[in-house]
């Protein structure tokens, strides 16, 4: 105890009188170094363990019983074991002292880790210092944006990123005794070849009591470390009603990963003896919260316009909060919205364009002498870059046939950024329906408008479009997706006063059909399909058939493909409980004689049960069973 006092007094006079030039004010303590540090000094013990138990094994190979002793050193224990056994071993110990100092004390001068290690006989603190402080003078060129000019120095990747995989579904649990929560979190691949540190971080939000007030909320916060193991007891939670979010980051000698997505949101059970205690009232969250637009205002600046719907349930006010991301030197921001607020929206300004933003609301209901209750929190994720990677009201007019081609026009809204270079387009068949040309080719465009007009085009073809906007030195990964049909060469559209072959021939003309209508409705059980047509080809109609073709895109999966005979003018598709796909591809074929005549394709968005959709629908069925019923009894009382 006595020399820790006289190295820290001795360091404070070095830090205090250093006149060294180099700016170290924006440096923090770190637990992640400080947790890589100590990877290190555990791999480095056993390292040095294993060297010397090769040197005693060539001196003593002859003597089995010593052989059988040095064999069941460091060597076989596990890393765990090393870290408890660490701090009463010289070696490991002295290894250690640095990795907890504040980066002032480490970087105050070239003399600094002399000091530090000058009460200590061996080289492991020196060398254990020379790492930290490498650490921390890395994480200074990242702070300051040097790293690019200076990438050799930034980091292990030469970057400024991590490249640990980050830990996985960390979940808290609350254990019997009610007073800690049981954390535990995947791996996500990461062995135990090298010791493995998991540094756990806290955050708590403690309600406000008063509308007028704001929710208390701390910043992250170091908890504890765990050595090789997924999992933690945390203990000394509070009890005064506090919310509590958890995050955790694998840390190696080599590096560490960025935290974890965080926790949901947790809190102690209350600690009556019978745990009877009264359960406050659900209170409803607010609906459809969405980002509804953001604007530009400078190169690094922008405003942020959300928007929500009113709850189905009497609220007094809404609670917004944002926070930037991994970023531990930020704030949470918190501010009260009166429900009177018409419309439903608030502006939030001056975000940075560099930044990753988390938004939050909840509702508020405030009584007479009883704490401020809020509901569940909604929360959205935004990235102005990212943000680019879609496009906004998307329109497409309906395929069309001008001056023998067929053509198509596209709209959005323009992204209002001064990078936007211009928009990249292709598109391609992903299946065709008619034996005319072979399937399939891609098309490749550009355009620096949000307006374009989409070319070459064939009957009876289903299509994939893909839209990228193209920004200088910034890869975009992602891209706008949609998938269109066009219809059949007797269904086209026809724009100006040149027709198709197929409307022009004679004989096509005098045998020619009404075109199809495919007619599509929904209800709580699936989709209604129905057409009807005038059969002009042939009297007896036994020649004619219809082909109903479905399948899910983008995955192609194909869920029907049947024949079906004239008479047949309708087929019922209930909903599907496990699909992912966004789209379904419906088309409908009239043959004659196994010709195709007629083919109408539509395309269905949303094919999935919602559930919210079918319970309101049900609901809305039975109120409206019921008033028919109450009419039918008015109407026999009038009667009588």
């Amino acid at each position: 105890m006595i020399v820790s006092i006289i190295t820290i007094f001795i360091l404070q006079i070095i830090y205090s009188s250093s006149t060294s030039t180099k700016d170290i004010s924006n440096i923090r303590y770190s637990s992640l170094i400080s947790a890589q540090c100590k990877a290190r000094c555990l791999y480095e013990y056993r390292n040095h363990h294993h060297q010397q138990q090769q040197r005693s094994l060539r001196v003593m190979d002859n003597n089995g019983k010593s052989k059988r002793l040095l064999t069941t050193h460091a060597l076989t224990l596990p890393w765990r074991s090393i870290w408890e056994r660490c701090p009463r071993l010289i070696t490991c110990s002295s290894c250690l002292l640095p990795c907890d100092l504040d980066p002032p004390l480490l970087l105050s001068n070239d003399q600094s880790c002399q000091a530090i290690c000058s009460t200590l006989q061996n080289g492991e603190c020196q060398r254990s210092c020379g790492f930290v402080q490498k650490l921390y003078e890395q994480q200074s060129n990242c702070l300051t944006d040097d790293c690019q000019s200076s990438s050799s120095s930034c980091s292990p990747a030469n970057d400024c990123f991590e490249t640990i995989p980050q830990p996985t579904n960390v979940t808290a649990i609350e254990r019997k005794s009610r007073r800690t929560v049981r954390l535990k979190w995947n791996s996500n691949g990461m062995n135990n070849i090298e010791p493995i540190f998991y540094v756990i971080e806290a955050q708590w939000t403690l309600p406000k009591v008063d509308l007028y007030q704001q929710d208390t909320i701390s910043k992250w916060g170091f908890v504890k470390e765990e050595v090789s193991q997924t999992k933690a007891i945390i203990r000394n939670i509070q009890r005064d009603n506090r919310w509590y979010t958890f995050r955790v980051a694998t840390v190696t000698r080599q590096g560490f990963s960025t935290f974890s997505t965080a926790t949901k949101p947790f809190r102690l059970s209350s600690n009556s003896k019978n745990h009877s205690h009264k359960s406050l009232p659900t209170i409803a969250s607010p609906l459809n919260f969405v980002i509804k637009d953001f604007q530009l205002i400078s190169n690094t600046k922008l405003n942020v316009t959300l928007s929500w719907e009113r709850p189905n349930f009497s609220i007094h006010g809404y609670q917004i909060s944002w926070e930037a991301q991994n970023d531990p030197s930020s704030f949470v921001t918190t501010i009260d919205v009166s429900s009177s607020l018409y419309p439903l929206e608030f502006t939030i300004p001056y975000l940075s364009t560099h930044m990753s933003y988390i938004f939050t609301i909840r509702s508020l209901i405030s009584s007479d002498g009883s704490p401020l209750q809020t509901s569940l929190p909604i929360s959205l994720k935004f990235n102005y870059e990212d943000e680019l990677f879609t496009l906004k009201n998307f329109r497409m007019s309906e395929p069309y046939f001008i001056n023998g081609l067929i053509k198509t026009n596209l709209s959005w809204n323009k992204i209002a950024d001064y990078r936007l270079e211009h928009y990249d387009l292709h598109w391609i068949e992903t299946q065709c329906y008619s034996d005319v040309l072979s399937c399939c080719y891609r098309r490749d465009a550009s355009t620096k408008d949000n307006t374009f007009e989409l070319y070459d085009l064939r009957f009876n073809c289903t299509y994939v479009l893909n839209i990228k906007p193209i920004v200088p030195k910034l890869r975009l990964k992602k891209s706008f997706q949609i998938y269109f049909n066009v219809s059949s060469c007797e269904s086209i559209h026809i724009s100006g006063s040149i027709r198709p072959s197929c409307q022009t021939d004679e004989q096509a003309i005098q045998s020619i059909l009404s075109p199809l209508n495919l007619i599509t409705t929904r209800n709580i059980s699936g989709i209604h399909f129905s057409w009807q047509t005038k059969h002009s080809i042939s009297n007896d109609h036994s020649d004619i058939l219809y082909r109903l073709r479905i399948e899910q895109l983008p995955s192609h999966i194909e869920l029907i493909s049947i024949d079906l005979l004239p008479t047949i003018t309708n087929y019922f598709l209930p909903y599907s409980k496990q699909t992912t796909d966004q789209y379904l591809n419906v088309t409908l074929t009239l043959l004659e004689n196994f010709i195709i005549r007629q083919e109408k394709s539509v395309l269905i968005e949303d094919y999935f049960i919602n559930e919210n959709k079918i319970s309101l629908s049900n609901g809305n069925s039975m109120k409206s069973s019921i008033l028919f019923m109450i009419l039918l009894l008015l109407i026999e009382f009038i009667r009588r």
